[in-house]
């Protein structure tokens, strides 16, 4: 149903808008490339040539889950003030322009994101590659870092390059979960205006964070797994906390008040307004530094002045309030839940209407009910 929806706001009149795709949190193949003195475990390479490190078929092998984490996590220098790969690690992500790299998040065609999505269009005349692309990122950074690695003027030049292409058709940027943000910074502090409502006809958000969740939080604290089962929550937790991108996606004093506990602990409570406290409560010194930083790069609900297409799922539980134990920060907590996509918080989901009526753009939303996150796409 929403594929069929999407066509009808993409092709409009006769005429087919090419598609930019810009994915969401964890949404873009990583590759890595390694030149170690030392690993965790034995089985864990020490060298290797260019390989898939996410999303690896190894994650789901007891153990490999700390030899990925070693791989992937960023590390900070106090001199430079800058994040760098772990030492002994070359990063970069592929498929740039294309669509293979968020279609599957594997080389093997096991894990699908977008696959579903391109699948449908190329049905439909749409060419891979041609009208039809992607730029995918580095996750594990915020906006801040996306900008000093060069991705906003990659994806100008991208939407530049497909616009002139494709007969001066302007393009139509879909944007899942982080994406979303990540295209709303681009939007509203990185292009002219004038070249933007020349070159894009619309944004399309699917799912978009806009104004934080509550279930970062719980990855910043006390871990996730991601779903995988043998992954440790806490193993998984030294990669999320060294990854800017998660800091960025706290919940937003826009949308949550100071009345509201987001989490508990037996010493305190937190809201919107005490997540620094928490962050310096749980020891983690880089986290609060991570925390001032993103203040200036934090969505400011500045219409981005395009048409904008705001879709989202509703009525799923998803984590509104954190409840931890003694042993906090190292333990699940117990969960009360609202209403949202299963991932995002649906005030947050809904933010996007903040900028209605701004400039004359319309902004047409619509819930899908019992839509979780990733089904979105």
């Amino acid at each position: 149903l929403l594929q069929v929806f999407l066509v009808s706001v993409i092709q409009t009149e006769g005429k087919r808008s090419p598609i930019i795709i810009v994915p969401g949190d964890l949404g873009s193949q990583i590759e890595g490339k390694i030149n170690k003195l030392t690993a965790p475990h034995f089985f864990c390479d020490k060298h290797s040539d260019w390989f898939t490190l996410w999303a690896n078929d190894k994650l789901i092998l007891p153990g490999y889950d700390e030899c990925f984490v070693e791989n992937a996590k960023l590390v900070y220098d106090s001199q430079t003030k800058e994040y760098h790969n772990a030492e002994g690690v070359d990063i970069r992500i592929p498929g740039f322009g294309e669509t293979r790299s968020v279609e599957f998040l594997d080389n093997h065609g096991i894990v699908p994101y977008f696959h579903s999505f391109v699948k449908y269009f190329t049905k439909l005349g749409y060419e891979s590659g041609k009208d039809i692309r992607a730029a995918p990122y580095d996750w594990r950074f915020a906006a801040d870092g996306q900008l000093k690695a060069g991705y906003y003027k990659n994806l100008h030049n991208l939407i530049e390059e497909t616009y002139q292409s494709n007969n001066k058709t302007p393009v139509t940027i879909v944007a899942h979960s982080m994406g979303g943000p990540m295209s709303m910074y681009f939007l509203t502090r990185y292009v002219e205006h004038e070249w933007k409502i020349s070159r894009i006809k619309q944004f399309i958000s699917l799912s978009g964070v806009f104004g934080g969740a509550v279930k970062p939080l719980k990855a910043i604290i006390s871990g996730a797994n991601d779903n995988i089962p043998v992954v440790k929550p806490l193993t998984l937790r030294i990669l999320l906390r060294s990854s800017p991108s998660n800091i960025w996606l706290f919940p937003s004093p826009s949308l949550w008040s100071d009345k509201e506990i987001l989490v508990k602990q037996p010493k305190r409570n937190y809201t919107v307004n005490d997540l620094h406290n928490l962050l310096k409560d749980m020891n983690y010194t880089n986290g609060t530094r991570m925390f001032n930083e993103m203040q200036n790069f934090t969505l400011d609900f500045t219409a981005p002045n395009l048409t904008h297409y705001c879709f989202y799922g509703t009525n799923v539980s998803t984590s509104e309030m954190l409840v931890y134990g003694d042993s906090f920060p190292d333990h699940d907590p117990d969960v009360q839940n609202g209403n949202g996509d299963g991932t995002v918080n649906l005030r947050s989901l809904m933010s996007c209407s903040k900028w209605q009526d701004s400039r004359n753009y319309k902004v047409i939303m619509k819930g899908f009910k019992g839509v979780r996150h990733f089904k979105m796409v």
